[in-house]
């Protein structure tokens, strides 16, 4: 970003409007060639003075929970050695295994070259720590999905605070299907509720759009409206041109008449 001009780019915000960043990297927009980009997070603090107010509020209002402190003390034990997550590593390691979900559905790739791949995008942990964090994760979200789904009233709720983002995951995967995984220690139990179930299936329901489809459509009409904008001021010099134009052509004309009755 060194010699270019600072107006040139705007941070990316979140619904939330909080700055989006992965990886000690943040999204910024780019009005030269209307392009989205990541930058160090070192260069926008000295470039963006306001994106640090952005940072303080920001973990003013997302302090950790006493749940999310436990979260990561059970999972501590797992990592080798020891480490914290931030729920920004949080985030964006969930979005790098949907990126490279792929990958891990390949045959022909080793399941560890895939997370050593996701570990050197997250730069803040290993590979193994990776893994470990992430089937953690799945494990407390295959845990509130069987909760949801036994309708059970007397269950006691599971605060899970990534359930969306890791729902967009596996909603569809038939290997993380609540009614499945419990049907092993639930026996019949579960089979009270199969008739409402299977009626429920019946009813078509409107798909929920995601967060990161929400982003995508605010984007994509962030640069409709810039484009339209582009397009009415082009429109608006052309009018301006042939006025002009216009006003040459006609002081010509005048200048031939006068010129002709002499």
């Amino acid at each position: 970003m060194e010699g270019n001009n600072v107006s040139d780019y705007e941070l990316v915000f979140d619904l939330d409007n909080v700055p989006m960043r992965a990886a000690n990297k943040v999204l910024v927009f780019r009005k030269s060639d209307e392009q989205l980009m990541y930058m160090d997070e070192a260069v926008v603090l000295t470039k963006f003075p306001h994106y640090k107010n952005h940072l303080l509020s920001t973990e003013e209002t997302n302090m950790p929970s006493v749940s999310e402190e436990l979260l990561q003390e059970e999972d501590n034990s797992k990592d080798t050695p020891k480490s914290v997550w931030s729920k920004t590593d949080i985030h964006a390691l969930i979005n790098l295994y949907s990126l490279h979900r792929r990958d891990f559905q390949n045959t022909t790739i080793k399941n560890d070259r895939v997370w050593q791949t996701i570990a050197n995008k997250l730069k803040t942990h290993t590979s193994e720590q990776c893994k470990n964090k992430f089937k953690y994760l799945k494990s407390k979200y295959v845990e509130k999905k069987d909760i949801m789904s036994s309708r059970r009233t007397g269950e006691k709720n599971v605060k899970f605070e990534y359930f969306n983002q890791l729902d967009d995951i596996f909603r569809e995967d038939q290997n993380v299907n609540p009614t499945n995984i419990a049907s092993s220690s639930r026996g019949l139990d579960n089979c009270k509720d199969c008739e409402s179930e299977e009626t429920d299936e019946e009813t078509p329901k409107k798909k929920k759009k995601t967060v990161l489809q929400k982003q995508l459509e605010a984007y994509e009409q962030n640069l409709a409206d810039r484009e339209l904008a582009k397009q009415k001021r082009h429109e608006q010099l052309i009018e301006r041109q042939d006025r002009a134009l216009m006003i040459l052509e006609k002081m010509n004309e005048n200048l031939s008449k006068m010129f002709d009755k002499k």
